[in-house]
């Protein structure tokens, strides 16, 4: 009977380990960068950002700290060497995802024309815009 019990126990034990595992309850330790979950940092890495070597933007191995807004990186002369708006872009903010999305700097599908900074005509003129 107690070899029963001792065998339920350990079934019931893996049982848990294996929930555990599959749930992510259980946090990864690994030192490479394809086991890290960079979703638990509160910036996944989606689109263009999701084929990036670790060190392009987390220069000299400093991890904490990293900036997670577009322009923080996204500038001429930033941190990291990312690309940055061209100088022909509209004026704008540096709110970049007010138009752009993370897999791609084109298409601009949406403009938040709140972020555009001038007058109408200086990009609906028929060149830059239509309108």
């Amino acid at each position: 009977m107690n070899l029963f019990n001792s065998i339920n126990k350990r079934s019931i034990l893996a049982g848990l380990l294996l929930v555990l595992l599959c749930s992510g309850v259980l946090a990864q330790v690994s030192t490479g960068s394809q086991d890290f979950d960079h979703f638990t940092t509160g910036f996944p890495l989606v689109g263009g950002h999701s084929a990036l070597e670790c060190d392009s933007c987390h220069s000299r191995g400093l991890f904490k700290g990293t900036p997670t807004s577009c322009s923080s990186c996204h500038i001429q002369g930033g941190a990291v060497s990312a690309s940055s708006k061209s100088f022909d872009h509209i004026k704008s903010s540096n709110s970049c995802d007010d138009c752009h999305s993370s897999s791609s700097w084109t298409p601009v599908t949406r403009v938040d024309h709140g972020s555009v900074i001038g007058s109408c005509t200086s990009c609906h003129n028929g060149t830059t815009a239509m309108g």
